[in-house]
């Protein structure tokens, strides 16, 4: 792991981001970026460029939902790792493991007790989220949902909890690989394998269920086998 400070930047990398990589994400960082409305009705906050001998790269904005990101939307009181800390560790973990999801970069934060955060993935070339698929292409639909449930056995052998496991966190590519993303409160879960499927079986249908989503994204037994 490589540790830079720009300022009042702190990068943290497994890549050599030279001085000039560091100076262009910071411009973005300062960029004003718009919210967009995600198929399952989140807000994400995010931006694009190409770094040199790196290539394509998506900036994730952390951002505050809820009531209290009315009022304090970028700004968090540091309290350990920050938010980018851990989702780039996780997301190493689970690359590590075998888990399909985006390659990390960098993690960023500025400032020191109260802070605001980033995180750098390469990007995944023409895709959309499981959840857009789902309403366009029920054939892709359906190869990509295999390929999904191979990832969930995946998670649960490796005991790992991602909290927000939904269509909308699985990026599909034209090849109908799949990419599971947001694991910014992801972490290791200490009880037995045949629970944490049921957690995953009941979140997923049930978000499948909540945002009226094509009964094709269902998880049963079937799709998904039971586990020792």
């Amino acid at each position: 792991m490589k540790i830079k400070t720009y300022g009042s930047y702190r990068f943290e990398s497994s890549y050599n981001l030279t001085d000039e990589h560091l100076a262009q994400l910071i411009s973005i960082f300062d960029t004003p970026t718009q919210d967009v409305n995600t198929t399952l009705g989140g807000r994400i906050s995010a931006s694009t460029t190409r770094l040199a001998e790196i290539g394509p790269v998506i900036i994730k904005h952390y951002r505050r939902g809820g009531v209290l990101g009315l009022f304090v939307k970028r700004i968090y009181l540091k309290w350990g790792k920050t938010r980018s800390q851990v989702e780039y560790s996780q997301l190493k973990i689970a690359r590590n493991s075998g888990i399909s999801v985006p390659e990390p970069i960098a993690c960023v934060y500025k400032d020191r007790l109260f802070y605001q955060a980033w995180l750098i993935t390469r990007e995944i070339p023409n895709q959309q989220s499981l959840a857009s698929l789902s309403s366009i292409d029920v054939g892709r639909t359906e190869t990509a949902k295999k390929n999904l449930a191979e990832q969930i056995i995946l998670l649960i052998a490796k005991h790992i909890y991602h909290t927000d496991l939904h269509p909308g966190n699985v990026l599909v590519d034209s090849e109908n690989r799949i990419f599971i993303i947001d694991f910014d409160k992801a972490g290791y879960y200490g009880k037995s394998k045949s629970n944490l499927r049921r957690i995953y079986l009941q979140r997923w249908n049930r978000a499948v269920l909540k945002h009226k989503l094509p009964e094709t994204l269902y998880l049963n037994d079937t799709t998904l086998p039971y586990i020792d």
